[in-house]
């Protein structure tokens, strides 16, 4: 992961927006336009720069050894300094190390398996030399988190049979609680629910 490469993604605002709903688009400032812009291009530098490989040197899945259209979709983007970090304090944080969460310096591409399993807390992965682990939270409870995420693909192929206004306003608020729930968990709680 060098400094010195100089990797340029011009992305034109208006094309990329082109799909997305109107309406939700307009809620956006224009600061957040720019912030989701930004972590595409600097995303897609970062597994440029990296070749798509998994950039982890203990990497276990041999994805390298593929051709670059197989490893595409093998690939995930990380974050090396996680976003949490940046959320209790990113100013702080961006004067302490001169650049942003989702700056290219704070981005390596590794393999969807050694990415889950890092977030699971599973097993250390090393980046040019320096062994990265992250402990497990000790106050979860994953049965929990397991049928909750039951119940939300439930309600969810509920919805998806007759549509958000076909259910009662009792059900939306169900889903809504759900959906709150779900979206408050940790990252690191949700990667072992996966099954690879």
């Amino acid at each position: 992961m060098s400094g010195k490469l100089q990797l340029v993604l011009e992305v034109d605002q208006d094309q990329f927006f082109r799909n997305w709903d109107k309406k939700i688009l307009e809620q956006f400032p224009e600061e957040e336009k720019q912030r989701i812009i930004a972590w595409f291009i600097n995303r897609n530098l970062a597994l440029k720069r990296d070749n798509y490989q998994c950039q982890n040197e203990k990497c276990p899945y041999h994805i390298n050894n593929l051709i670059i259209p197989k490893r595409r979709n093998l690939v995930t983007v990380h974050h090396i300094i996680p976003r949490r970090d940046f959320k209790e304090n990113p100013e702080s944080m961006v004067k302490r190390l001169g650049y942003g969460c989702d700056d290219l310096q704070n981005l390596i591409t590794l393999c969807k398996k050694c990415h889950v399993n890092y977030e699971g807390g599973n097993y250390k992965i090393i980046i040019n030399k320096t062994s990265y682990k992250l402990e497990k939270p000790s106050s979860f409870n994953m049965k929990k988190i397991i049928i909750e995420g039951k119940k939300l693909r439930q309600e969810l192929k509920k919805i998806g049979k007759v549509g958000w206004y076909g259910i009662n306003e009792e059900e939306r608020i169900r889903v809504i609680y759900l959906l709150m729930r779900w979206l408050t968990r940790e990252w690191t709680e949700l990667a072992e629910t996966f099954d690879d």
